[in-house]
């Protein structure tokens, strides 16, 4: 990103990486924003007026600038005729217009938060999920589908995970959880685990659900969605490569790995609204297990693969810090 548009955003980034006081989630948030390479001037512009007034004297401050961002430009409520800035002109070099209709998408959902205002606890619900109950699934996604806003979501494709899901078996949402960099779905030492839903559908119900003039799929950047530390831009192949042939979004891997060939990246794409149905909700499943994993060494592995991937061995080197 060109974090010179944004002085103080751009000091701060600067100062707190060339430092040691920082946790490696508070370093990650930060060299995501130095890194993205994205963003065109306009959404750059957009995302400016966030830091208008904002003292950026710590990481908090720097997610409070870019939430306000998040609540003017992604998370659209239902009935507004705005659409997300993720699938507007101004992000027009990030779009994949060309994604194959049958192709099968799979997205986790926090189950706690899907049930919420629905009457159905969850283990009510995962009776329901399993005996295929599609009454009580029309109900649950017909209350959930109102509080929903029409944010960007993030999914990947079947056919990316198969082997993961095949592997895992019944331990498919650690395995899937870590693959995709969903480092929220961490569950606190005595706590209970966390109940998920994981939905799937194709990319055709996307495009027809989207909004007239809108594009539905797009490579993830930054910004598209809440400041995350277990989020990684992903890099611009080089022109003219067999890379940029398939360019697609790179999720950090979250399973432990102690050495670079181990480590294995996610796929990740960010799609507009879908109204769920019960037909796509596949499974339902529980994370118990905290994450584990090194954050700065995955993150170390993730850029050297993801250079491989794109092309760009010059990619975050300027300021690897």
């Amino acid at each position: 990103m060109n974090l010179a548009a944004i002085p103080t955003l751009d000091k701060y980034v600067t100062t707190s990486l060339a430092g040691t006081g920082s946790s490696a989630e508070e370093r990650a948030v930060l060299e995501n924003l130095r890194w993205e390479e994205r963003l065109g001037d306009e959404r750059l512009v957009r995302y400016a007026h966030g830091f208008a007034g904002v003292d950026v004297s710590g990481v908090d401050k720097v997610k409070t600038a870019h939430a306000r961002y998040a609540e003017t430009y992604l998370e659209i409520d239902a009935g507004d005729p705005d659409i997300p800035d993720t699938f507007g002109s101004a992000n027009s070099s990030n779009f994949w217009p060309h994604i194959e209709e049958n192709l099968l998408l799979l997205r986790i959902e926090d189950a706690n938060f899907a049930l919420r205002d629905s009457g159905v606890d969850v283990e009510e619900f995962k009776r329901v999920v399993d005996n295929r109950d599609n009454a009580v699934l029309a109900r649950v996604c017909d209350v959930w589908n109102e509080r929903r806003d029409r944010r960007p979501a993030f999914a990947t494709t079947e056919i990316a995970v198969e082997d993961t899901l095949e592997a895992a078996g019944a331990d498919w949402p650690h395995a899937l959880r870590d693959n995709l960099g969903l480092g929220h779905l961490n569950p606190v030492a005595g706590m209970p685990p966390i109940p998920v839903l994981l939905l799937r559908y194709a990319v055709g119900e996307v495009m027809r659900d989207k909004q007239a003039g809108v594009s539905g799929f797009a490579i993830p950047t930054v910004i598209d969605g809440r400041l995350n530390p277990f989020f990684f831009p992903t890099p611009k192949p080089e022109p003219g490569s067999e890379a940029a042939q398939y360019e697609v979004g790179r999720a950090v891997n979250l399973a432990c790995a102690a050495i670079q060939s181990e480590y294995r990246m996610g796929l990740e794409l960010v799609h507009s609204f879908l109204a769920y149905r019960p037909e796509h909700i596949w499974r339902i499943g529980y994370i118990s297990r905290p994450l584990t994993g090194d954050l700065s060494a995955l993150r170390a592995f993730h850029l050297e693969w993801l250079r491989l991937d794109t092309d760009r061995d010059d990619f975050a080197a300027a300021h690897f810090l």
